[in-house]
């Protein structure tokens, strides 16, 4: 053996002699994989790296090798959910490998069964009135990009998490290309661009739901998903890349919101049940981007909207935030998790602090709390969306965002904080619900613009909580 299987560093050399330096890139989740495997491996933190499928397969081996026959058998059963997991193969090679290291170790592993891909959903069971129907089981899970896929039992296919999808390609294609038993996508809040090639082939493939989070649809995303009959692109995406919808055969509707910038060629070419489709005035638009459509009409270009920012890559910044996560992306700074917010001040600023390119502050399910200062000084900000989670607004969490010109507070919250949209000079309206029972000192103070407001009548309004050109209506 030219390694010695119980010494990581060995094993290191051995696989950057075989396979090259190439294989050897940042992956935390490879090296807590192969310490589970083979335990005799001495924990190594600062070995970070990705495997080749190569390489993934003589660590298999060596960790069978290596173990006691209850060892190996534990191995066997975990290789296929690793080989899947990790290198997002179809299930017909992991069961290939996993048969190979059955074999060569006389080992009985029971096989799991290959999915039924029928060409139609089957019907239901009769169940009786006392029976609850069982959830749709997985068939298929990995990752894709920064994502997740998850592939259910009913044909539902979830793509989750935070960041961008993968990038396929013809010859590297996604873990689910051609599959027959997916009638249904669902693109969920936070996934921020659609990878290339994503779905394409998915002929079985009937509606797409596709979250305000997207900001890109990648090249031939939706590449001949024939049975695809309409789309609705969200407000928030940007680009829409060239064959993304080509060859959608059955696709009679599509939404295009003011939000997209950019359609590439070929976009929605053959497409023959779309006779007409209306798209943004002030969109580049390939000239081949809707060839063999009839009928095509130009929106008239919105009066004013802010320019997004002119960056490159996925995620422009991310971190934590007391429980929460923060995510700035193309403008749009999102906060996610179940629970509070930091709080900040001017000596602990945000690590978003003066930054000019926020232009938009959505707030997940989940958040319960704004923290004090959370968004203060974010000058460029216009829009924010505040969700029934949301009890507390904290002290000076908008001070001073002197772009803001609306604010539409939920039924949820029961106090906003000292300070906490002073100096936002350019809000004209606001709605205060029945629920809040305390405004804080200079709340609403230098809203020079906000003219009159209702307040619940039970609300403490603490001194100085609006400014003196704000006439508050007692309700």
């Amino acid at each position: 053996m030219d390694y010695d299987p119980k010494d990581l560093q060995s094993v290191l050399l051995y696989m950057r002699r075989k396979c090259g330096v190439g294989v050897f890139e940042e992956s935390r989740r490879m090296v807590s994989m192969l310490l589970d495997l083979s335990p005799g491996l001495k924990r190594d933190g600062n070995v970070l790296r990705q495997m080749s499928e190569a390489g993934l397969l003589r660590e298999l081996h060596a960790a069978v090798d290596t173990g006691g026959k209850h060892d190996r058998q534990r191995v066997v059963m975990k290789s296929r959910s690793y080989l899947m997991d990790y290198l997002q193969l179809p299930d017909g090679r992991a069961n290939f490998y996993m048969t190979a290291l059955q074999v060569a170790y006389g080992l009985a592993v029971d096989m799991p069964s290959q999915p039924v891909t029928p060409s139609e959903p089957p019907p239901p069971k009769p169940q009786s009135k006392s029976a609850q129907p069982a959830p749709p089981k997985p068939i298929g899970t990995g990752h894709t990009g920064d994502c997740t896929w998850t592939l259910e039992s009913s044909g539902v296919l979830t793509i989750s998490g935070h960041g961008k999808m993968g990038n396929y390609s013809y010859i590297n294609q996604s873990p689910w290309h051609e599959r027959s038993d997916i009638y249904s996508v669902i693109i969920q809040d936070g996934v921020m661009q659609i990878g290339d090639y994503a779905f394409l082939d998915c002929k079985s493939l009937k509606s797409v739901d596709i979250s305000a989070s997207v900001m890109q649809i990648g090249s031939h995303a939706f590449c001949n998903c024939e049975s695809l009959t309409s789309v609705n692109i969200p407000n928030g995406v940007t680009q829409i890349g060239d064959s993304a919808f080509r060859f959608c055969r059955s696709l009679s509707s599509v939404h295009i919101l003011d939000s997209v910038t950019k359609i590439s060629g070929w976009a929605f070419k053959d497409c023959k049940s779309l006779k007409s489709v209306s798209v943004p005035g002030g969109a580049e638009i390939d000239a081949r981007a809707f060839e063999s459509i009839t009928h095509i009409e130009l929106k008239p270009m919105p009066k004013s909207q802010p320019t997004p920012p002119k960056r490159t890559g996925t995620i422009m910044d991310s971190g934590r935030t007391g429980n929460c996560t923060w995510t700035l992306y193309r403008g749009v700074l999102t906060i996610s998790g179940h629970g509070k917010m930091e709080n900040y001040s001017v000596e602990n600023k945000s690590p978003w602090t003066w930054r000019s390119d926020i232009y938009s502050v959505i707030i997940q399910g989940g958040v319960t709390q704004i923290g004090d200062d959370a968004f203060s000084l974010c000058q460029n900000l216009t829009s924010v969306n505040i969700p029934a989670s949301v009890t507390q607004i904290g002290k000076c969490a908008f001070y001073a965002c002197t772009n803001l010109k609306s604010v539409n507070i939920p039924a949820s919250v029961t106090q906003i904080g000292e300070c906490a949209f002073d100096g936002c000079e350019s809000l004209t309206s606001v709605n205060i619900p029945a629920s809040v029972a305390q405004i804080g000192r200079h709340a609403f103070l230098g809203c020079t613009r906000l003219t009159s407001v209702s307040v619940p009548r039970k609300a403490e309004i603490e001194k100085y909580a609006f400014d003196p050109n704000t006439h508050v209506l007692r309700r």
